[in-house]
């Protein structure tokens, strides 16, 4: 009865362990840094965006129909962009390219989105 109690407890704690390395080698392995994020995401608007839409936090649009990016949340919520960013974002108007991004794009996009967005 001891042996098997102790083959439990054993077994217990190397199922602990093992989940333990897993969540943390899967955390290292598939998220991006914060930083890293935001900088991905501030080189896409700028390269993408900012020859028509402000793209900072006080800067002017140089297209004067183009809002600025730091008032998309009080057109819309930032998240409802995400499945027009991965399909093909398209508008009613010819000056707006077409984009499709893959999905680390977008949350790089997305997280860059949210940090500038205006109260």
């Amino acid at each position: 009865m001891i042996k098997q109690s102790y083959w439990m407890a054993g077994a217990l704690i190397g199922t602990v362990l093992i989940a333990a390395c897993v969540e943390q080698s899967s955390e290292s392995e598939f998220e991006t840094p914060v930083e890293e994020l935001m900088g991905q995401g501030e080189a896409m608007v700028e390269n993408l965006c900012g020859e028509c839409h402000a793209i900072g936090v006080d800067d002017a649009s140089a297209h004067q129909a183009a809002p600025p990016l730091r008032d998309l949340s009080k057109r819309l919520a930032l998240s409802d962009l995400r499945a027009p960013l991965m399909e093909g974002i398209v508008t009613g108007h010819p000056d707006m390219p077409e984009w499709a991004f893959e999905p680390h794009h977008v949350d790089a996009l997305l997280y860059y989105l949210e940090q500038i967005q205006s109260q």
